[in-house]
């Protein structure tokens, strides 16, 4: 199922499918390493559900809920169940 990286769950994993926005934006994504095809798992929301922790290879970003809106996700399989 295709969501939005803001629509997924703590210990849920989504594969990039495309990143939307303004070039610089994606631009900047893209240095952070999230391009598509790469695999992330959300780990959990800040107390105000702003920003959301992810861990993209290897290591773990802070990204906010609005810039998260716009990565498009194929949901994969929650971390749990591994």
């Amino acid at each position: 199922m295709i969501k939005r990286l803001s629509e997924l769950e703590p210990d849920e994993i989504g594969q990039v499918i495309a990143v939307k926005g303004g070039a610089r934006f994606r631009q900047r994504l893209m240095a952070m390493g999230i391009t598509p095809g790469t695999n992330l798992v959300v780990r959990k929301f800040a107390p105000l559900g702003d920003p959301i922790e992810i861990r993209v290879r290897d290591y773990s970003l802070s990204i906010r809920r609005k810039d998260a809106f716009f990565i498009l996700v194929k949901q994969i399989k929650n971390d749990s169940a591994s």
